[in-house]
């Protein structure tokens, strides 16, 4: 005997049921506190969903900015290129009439010194230091004002020789100064795309698989992608060129054809109707006419973040086409997939 009463059939049956729905109670309540707890089956933290995309948008725009300093670091050496070719063609001819001038100094030399004799003079006009030869030459009263107006002449080609030679390694310091500082803010600017993609990362874990970001709206099989069509006007040709440049790579500085970056791909478009665009989005900012955002239509210039470092081409239907980044290429994307700053008109 134990002290308890006997249980019956009835009561184990009873004490039965009772353990089953208690386990099934248990069940109920740890399900119960999944969702609640989990951030895979619950709703994301809205602190850590805010901060991501604060993140993203941060290291997006701090991305555009390297690449507008990169075009405007481009252009300049182009620039300089440029000027290094016309100087060297300017350095040639320059010499080539040094050299005609330096002959026709020797000839007045010889005479001078066969009626006068020129002692040293002579020699020091016949070597490299032209300048001490000239200065001798200048002191000397008893050259013809035909042969003063030379040598005049001849000083002032030899200084403007020494001035573009001047000018030229001083271009070529610039050139070289220009690609390091290119190398340097592609690397600065890569770093700042690939915080963007781990910052986007965080941001579609945070959302549990809910967002649909518009900056996605360009799958691999193409999703995304408006039906425009050209109604023949110059902003639809832009518009249809800018279009047909989606899937191509972005490249920094890029002009085209194999690749652009953003106002590169937009200055490209409209050089099909024969408007020439500055190389620079916030260049671009300042032609045209404002536009509403109610009133866009395709063609008009879209232009992002404070400062305006991003430029996109509007083709409708909530749409732009833009270069985005070296990870994303030429791509379709939301009106407001980023900070959205305003549109310009062009035509």
């Amino acid at each position: 005997m134990t002290g308890f009463p006997e249980r019956t059939s009835k009561d184990v049956l009873i004490l039965y049921h009772l353990r089953r729905a208690a386990a099934g109670l248990s069940v109920f309540l740890l399900a119960l506190a999944l969702v609640v707890v989990s951030p895979s089956v619950a709703s994301a933290d809205p602190n850590t969903v805010s901060q991501a995309k604060a993140e993203l948008t941060r290291y997006e725009q701090e991305a555009s900015e390297l690449a507008e300093q990169y075009d405007a670091v481009n252009q300049r050496l182009e620039q300089t290129k440029r000027d290094i070719a016309q100087t060297e063609t300017d350095i040639t001819a320059r010499q080539d009439k040094v050299d005609l001038l330096r002959g026709q100094v020797a000839q007045v030399v010889l005479r001078q010194w066969q009626t006068h004799g020129l002692g040293t003079t002579a020699a020091l006009l016949l070597s490299e230091n032209s300048t001490a030869m000239l200065h001798q030459l200048s002191a000397n009263q008893r050259w013809t004002t035909s042969a003063e107006d030379l040598i005049q002449h001849y000083q002032g080609q030899q200084a403007e020789l020494a001035e573009l030679r001047a000018h030229l390694d001083a271009a070529v310091v610039q050139v070289q100064a220009d690609n390091d500082r290119l190398a340097d803010l592609k690397r600065q600017a890569d770093a700042k795309v690939d915080a963007a993609e781990r910052a986007l990362a965080r941001l579609q874990a945070a959302e549990t698989g809910r967002l649909d970001l518009a900056r996605q709206s360009v799958a691999a099989d193409g999703s995304g992608r408006v039906n425009f069509v050209s109604d023949g006007s110059a902003a639809a040709v832009a518009t249809a060129f800018a279009v047909a440049q989606v899937g191509k790579p972005y490249i920094y500085g890029g002009n085209g054809p194999t690749g652009y970056d953003c106002s590169g791909l937009t200055r490209a478009a409209y050089l099909q109707v024969g408007v020439a665009l500055p190389h620079s989005a916030s260049g671009q900012f300042r032609l045209g006419q404002p536009v509403a955002e109610a009133d866009l239509r395709p063609g008009d210039l879209v232009f992002y973040y404070s400062g305006i470092s991003h430029v996109g081409i509007y083709v409708g239907n909530g749409t732009i086409v833009d270069a985005a980044n070296p990870r994303r290429g030429i791509r379709y994307t939301s009106l407001h997939s980023m900070p959205y700053m305003g549109a310009r008109r062009i035509i």
